[in-house]
């Protein structure tokens, strides 16, 4: 009786099965057993949320990106910086200290060597020197900036004249200004003239009304290469304007080392001064208002040897007004030439003084 029992239980909950099975929605399937368990499986769905890094707005002199808008709108200060290259201590400046953090760098012909106009903008060293003084050449170099800051230490009275006549392009804190205490001369190792020196980040106390910056070249995007059609590679290039220099591609770094009178050109903390790119500008040299000093024609137009991401590209310069930035183009058809994004060196090269070390191209 109890085995029939147990057979009458069995059938009925098959039976009940079937019927609790066919009462289903239209939509939705029978379920196959497949053990005499049931077990209850959950599906989540998890959302992959990806970020993206905000590098920060791009420093105009530079092109590369910025930690903020404070640092990408703030003024350049433009300051002079020396040469000298003699074998004794009061007749050189090297090393020199900060050289390494402009942003740009202009090398111009005086007295028949060179001095370096240094531009800082996106990295404010403590240091720079040693600080020399104005020439008429950088009259029309200023005015290229938008009103900076200019700091120098001193001037005959013809470039004085000349820069008063522009003082409301930009802000005067040279070392005979009343932010002469911003300067200071370093005594152990360094001789006269050549010891003058100054703090920048104090220097930027004296900003006021001083403007950012326009750009003076056009970039290219991070990581673009130049296309490959454009420009010839080169192991560097030789000048001779002045004291002989070399500029040669270090393809690790990805820039261009500079070296002068057979040796590495090294700052005080003994890195060899290097940039992402060269601007060889081809440049006429007038008669000054100061005998024997020359003075740099930079307004106007001439021919440009572009040394960026491992080649040399030839192509014309122009800049029609003081106030203007510099154009470079390539071709007949002047398409615009971009740099490599980072810091760069201007060169105002006297003719016959540039000499490329692996093409036979000279300027």
């Amino acid at each position: 009786m109890q085995g029939r029992t147990s057979r009458v239980a069995g059938s009925l909950m098959i039976a009940l099965a079937v019927i609790a099975a066919s009462c289903g929605g239209k939509g939705d399937k029978a379920a196959t057993p497949t053990s005499t368990s049931t077990s209850t499986s959950t599906s989540t769905t998890e959302s992959t949320t990806t970020t993206t890094v905000d590098p920060g707005p791009p420093a105009p002199l530079t092109g590369l990106p910025v930690a903020d808008d404070t640092i990408a709108k703030r003024p350049a200060l433009i300051l002079k910086i020396d040469n000298s290259d003699g074998d004794t201590c009061d007749g050189t400046a090297r090393p020199q200290i900060g050289l390494n953090s402009a942003d740009i760098v202009i090398e111009e012909l005086v007295e028949g060597i060179t001095r370096f106009m240094a531009i800082f903008q996106s990295n404010i060293p403590e240091t720079v020197g040693p600080i020399r003084s104005a020439r008429s050449s950088d009259v029309d170099l200023l005015t290229a900036f938008n009103k900076p800051m200019f700091g120098w230490s001193g001037n005959n009275s013809n470039v004085g004249a000349e820069l008063a006549h522009i003082k409301n392009n930009f802000v005067n804190v040279g070392y005979d200004s009343t932010w002469s205490s911003r300067y200071f001369r370093e005594t152990k190792g360094r001789c006269a003239p050549h010891n003058l020196f100054a703090s920048p980040k104090e220097l930027y106390d004296a900003a006021g009304d001083a403007l950012t910056p326009n750009p003076p070249f056009t970039f290219r995007p991070a990581g673009q290469s130049l296309p490959a059609d454009v420009g010839l590679s080169t192991e560097g290039v030789k000048l001779t304007m002045g004291y002989p220099v070399q500029f040669k591609w270090n393809a690790t770094t990805k820039k261009w080392e500079r070296s002068q009178k057979g040796t590495p050109h090294v700052d005080a903390d003994g890195n060899v001064i290097a940039v992402e790119n060269l601007v060889v500008l081809m440049t006429t040299y007038k008669t000054s208002s100061t005998p024997g000093s020359p003075q740099a024609v930079s307004v106007g137009k001439g021919r440009a040897l572009v040394y960026t991401d491992g080649k040399v590209v030839e192509g014309e310069w122009t800049r029609p007004f003081p106030e203007s930035p510099w154009s470079l183009t390539v071709g007949d058809d002047a398409k615009p030439l971009d740099l490599t994004p980072g810091r760069s060196w201007i060169y105002l090269a006297t003719k016959g003084s540039v000499e490329d070390m692996t093409n036979p191209i000279a300027g």
